[in-house]
């Protein structure tokens, strides 16, 4: 089966929003080993929307589209597809009880839901209607009759999209599709994306199957490694052998195989040893902190964070001397270790781990430019100290030390018996 993807909205086409539906959705196709061969993105305009649904009914089998089912005259997506294939929008009575019950926990009466909000019970006859758990406006899926054509129409909110595709389309997709894709990632610290492609360069170039792609994002890279065969056991089997040869060549930087995130792995090394982190922070602004609490259950691990931006705060909350900060200034490797005592004198955690720098764009000379920073770590009584140079923006300074931090944490950690 081939594929479309259509995002619906003029505040995706103007950048106000971040387009992550279409990644998503590519990905849960892939899985099903159904190819996307287009992501289209249109704006809240009736006869733009109908003219594309009209080119991809005659290119794609499936068409996933996202938005555009609201209450509101911009909402106009099941009139697009009701037109494109010939169908009358019929009024649903489940969808009708499912939306005044949502009105009814905001605290609203029959009598005062707006005319507008029952636009949200129309579908496209013959519709299979897909109940919102997270939000009032359903989805559906059209099978059009014509062929093998299917509009499968999703909120445009990604919790709510995503929420819905877990909950109805999985066993759909399963039911349509034959053989089985299976993939493995390898996620990799302490290396680029262009020394990891120079290592693989052979098996990339040389490849059939199964495929190998390396892909990086701020300070991770990752390498998928995917094939499709008739069932899980054969696609475990095919795979096997590329892995390997992947392990035996980059073994040492590949610290997960579950596509599991690097923050992932250091809270779940620092709970297995039992043991509390806490963090201090002056150019990251509370960020390291985040990378840790975004964890789910990283309460277990996570014991108290401080942003002590100025030098007074590093001063008061953790006791770093005054004559030392003027000596050296509060960006130095002398500083960053002295914030990570003071750090643990304060909390007693057994993670200490501090940073300071000077993320941009003003504020460098040229004994420290931007994007220097001093990360200290004191682990068991004993201090280490890292130095980056980091290019970029402020942001970018910001995640890339937040990113060289936790690698350089996932490897003491690992050391440590």
């Amino acid at each position: 089966m081939d594929a479309a993807i259509l995002n619906v909205g003029t505040e995706l086409l103007m950048g106000e929003i971040v387009n992550t539906n279409a990644a998503y959705l590519s990905g849960q196709m892939k899985k099903f080993g159904i190819n996307v061969y287009y992501q289209i993105v249109v704006g809240d305009n009736h006869s733009r929307l109908q003219s594309v649904l009209d080119i991809l009914s005659k290119k794609v089998d499936v068409i996933l589209l996202t938005g555009g089912l609201g209450p509101t005259k911009d909402d106009m997506t099941k009139e697009a597809v009701a037109s494109v294939f010939g169908k009358e929008l019929k009024q649903n009575d489940e969808a009708i009880k499912q939306m005044e019950n949502i009105m009814k926990r905001y605290g609203r009466t029959i009598n005062e839901i707006t005319e507008n909000n029952y636009r949200q019970t129309f579908f496209p006859e013959g519709s299979r209607i897909l109940k919102n758990e997270m939000g009032s406006a359903p989805g559906f899926i059209l099978e059009t009759g014509q062929g093998n054509k299917v509009v499968i129409c999703l909120p445009g909110p990604p919790h709510e999209m995503k929420a819905m595709f877990n909950t109805h389309l999985n066993d759909y997709f399963s039911g349509k599709t034959e053989g089985c894709i299976r993939s493995k990632v390898l996620r990799l610290a302490g290396i680029g994306e262009s020394s990891v492609e120079t290592e693989l360069m052979d098996l990339i170039e040389n490849q059939e199957d199964p495929t190998i792609a390396t892909y990086a994002k701020p300070g991770d890279v990752a390498i998928r490694v995917a094939t499709k065969q008739r069932d899980k056991e054969s696609a475990e089997k095919v795979l096997k052998p590329t892995i390997n040869e992947i392990k035996k060549r980059l073994g040492r930087y590949i610290y997960s195989e579950d596509e599991r995130e690097l923050n992932e792995m250091v809270v779940d090394l620092i709970r297995d040893r039992e043991w509390k982190v806490s963090t201090v922070e002056s150019c990251t602004g509370g960020l390291l902190a985040s990378n840790f609490i975004d964890v789910p259950g990283a309460s277990d691990v996570f014991d108290e964070g401080f942003i002590t931006y100025s030098n007074e705060a590093k001063e008061k909350r953790i006791h770093v001397d005054i004559e030392k900060l003027n000596k050296y200034g509060a960006v130095s490797m002398q500083t960053a270790e002295a914030m990570a005592i003071g750090l643990y004198e304060e909390t007693h955690s057994d993670v200490c781990i501090s940073v300071t720098g000077i993320a941009g764009p003003k504020g460098g000379t040229e004994e420290k430019p931007v994007g220097l920073v001093y990360a200290s770590f004191m682990i068991e009584g004993e201090v280490e100290t890292e130095t980056y140079h980091i290019r970029g923006d402020r942001q970018r300074i910001r995640v890339y030390t937040v990113m060289n931090i936790m690698k350089k944490l996932y490897q003491i950690l690992k050391k440590v018996d």
